[in-house]
C-alpha cells in the first residue's frame, strides 16, 4: 500500500497554523526545497501519522492528517484524524467510497462489521484513535492496512550519526532480548543479528552496496571494542569494524568517516528490514549529506534500484545539487511554502512546466537554484 496524497493541518498553543496542501506521491520521490519550507517537517508529518496508526505513540498535539493509500489494486483508502487538546474529534475512513468508520467527539460512532453485513454503533474513550483500539482481524480486518502500513515504515535521517556514536551490549546468545526495527541507532544489533540469520550471504550483500558507491572494503562484522574498561564481570561494548583493501587493517566504528558510516548504516538497515519484512514506506532526511559528488549519486543510484526492485515507497528530502543532478525531474517534488502554507509542484500536477524546462539542456538542479518553477507558473495564487 502507498501513501497517494496527504493534507494536514496542525494548530500549536499559540493558535498559529502550518498546513500542507494534498501532496501527492509516486513510487519514488525527491522532496527539495528552499530551506525551511518544510522539508524535513513533512518527513516527519508522516513519520508521525505512520507511528499513530500504528499505535507507537499517543496524540499530543492539535491538527488534522488527511492522507489517501492507494492499494495494488488501484483502489483508494481515505482516512481522515482530526484532533484537539489531545482529544481524537473527527476520525473517518473509506475505501472504495464506501463508509468504513465515522466518529466524533466524545468517541461515539458507527463501524463497519464484516461478519454483520452492516454497521453497528461503538463508543472508544475520546484519547484513543479508533482505527488502533477496534483493530478485529475478524470484524474489522479493514484496519489492518492502516496498521500494517504504519508498523512497516522506516525513517532515516542521513544527516545524524545513524548510530555511529552507539555500541551493543549482548546476551549470552549472542542478541537481545527486544530489538526496535525502527530505531535506526541499533546499527550494531542490525548487523550482528543479520549475520546470524543469513550468514555470509547477509554480509556479502552489504559489501558489495558499499563498495558500489566507491569504497573498497573487504570485511565487516561485530567485535568486542578494544581498550575499553568495564567492570568485571560487566559484558564489554561491540561495536561495527571494517577492512580496507588498501590497508587491510581493522578500523573500528569510531575511527569509520562520518560519511562512510552514514551509507554503510543505511544499507545494512535497508537489507536487515528487506529481510525481515519489506517495509512500505522508506523516508530519508537529507540523502547524501557527507559525501562528494561520485559518492552520493552512486548512493541515489543503489536506492532507487533497491526500491524499483521491490514493493517500498520512497520518499527522500535533499538540497543537495548532486542529489538533485541525479534524480530524473520525474521523480521530483518542488516544496513551496507561503507563511504557514506548503504546497507542492511535481510531474502529476505540473507535467508541462517540467517537460519545458527539460527542453532547455539545463541541469535539473538549475530548476531548483534559478527558481525556474517560479516563474513558469503563478504559484502566489
Amino acid at each position: 500500500m502507498f501513501l497517494d496524497t496527504l493534507g494536514y493541518v496542525e494548530v500549536d498553543r499559540d493558535g498559529n497554523e502550518w498546513s500542507i496542501d494534498d501532496f501527492s506521491f509516486d513510487k519514488i520521490n525527491l522532496m527539495v526545497g528552499q530551506n525551511s519550507t518544510g522539508k524535513s517537517r513533512t518527513l516527519n508529518v508522516i513519520n508521525a501519522l505512520g507511528g499513530l496508526l500504528a499505535g507507537e505513540r499517543q496524540i499530543t498535539f492539535s491538527g488534522k492528517f488527511c492522507p489517501v493509500f492507494r492499494k495494488d489494486d488501484k483502489s483508494k483508502i481515505k482516512y481522515l484524524l482530526e484532533h484537539r487538546d489531545h482529544k481524537v474529534i473527527k476520525e473517518t475512513l473509506q475505501i472504495k467510497e464506501k463508509s468504513f468508520l465515522e466518529r466524533g467527539p466524545d468517541g461515539e460512532g458507527t463501524i463497519y462489521a464484516e461478519e454483520l453485513g452492516q454497521d453497528i454503533k461503538f463508543q472508544v474513550p475520546d484519547s484513543l484513535i479508533a482505527s488502533v483500539a477496534k483493530r478485529d482481524a475478524i470484524q474489522h480486518p479493514f484496519f489492518d492496512n492502516l496498521y500494517e502500513w504504519g508498523k512497516s515504515l522506516r525513517f532515516y535521517q542521513f544527516g545524524t550519526y545513524l548510530g555511529r556514536d552507539r555500541f551493543a551490549v549482548f546476551n549470552e546468545n549472542g542478541g537481545k532480548d527486544t530489538l526496535d526495527l525502527k530505531n535506526t541507532d541499533s546499527v550494531v544489533v542490525f548487523l550482528k543479528k543479520g549475520q546470524k540469520e543469513f550468514g555470509k550471504e547477509f554480509v556479502e550483500e552489504i559489501i558489495s552496496d558499499i563498495n558500489g558507491i566507491g569504497y573498497n572494503i573487504t570485511e565487516i562484522g561485530v567485535r568486542p571494542l578494544l581498550q575499553v574498561l568495564t567492570p568485571s564481570p560487566m559484558a564489554i561494548p561491540e561495536a561495527i569494524y571494517i577492512k580496507e583493501s588498501e590497508h587491510n587493517h581493522v578500523v573500528e566504528q569510531n575511527e569509520i568517516s562520518q560519511g562512510l558510516f552514514r551509507a554503510l548504516s543505511l544499507f545494512i538497515q535497508l537489507r536487515f528490514s528487506a529481510r525481515f519484512g519489506i517495509p512500505s514506506l522508506i523516508l530519508i532526511d537529507d540523502i547524501g549529506e557527507g559525501l562528494d559528488y561520485e559518492r552520493s549519486t552512486k548512493l541515489i543510484s543503489s536506492i532507487i534500484k533497491i526500491a524499483k526492485s521491490s514493493k517500498v515507497q520512497l520518499i527522500m528530502t535533499t538540497n543537495n545539487r548532486f542529489v538533485m543532478n541525479n534524480v530524473p525531474l520525474e521523480y521530483w517534488v518542488v516544496l513551496i511554502r507561503n507563511a504557514g502554507n506548503c504546497r507542492a509542484l511535481d510531474y502529476r500536477n505540473s507535467k508541462e512546466m517540467f517537460d519545458n524546462f527539460e527542453m532547455t539542456g539545463l541541469s535539473n538542479f538549475d530548476f531548483f537554484s534559478s527558481k525556474y518553477y517560479e516563474r513558469a507558473s503563478d504559484v502566489s495564487k
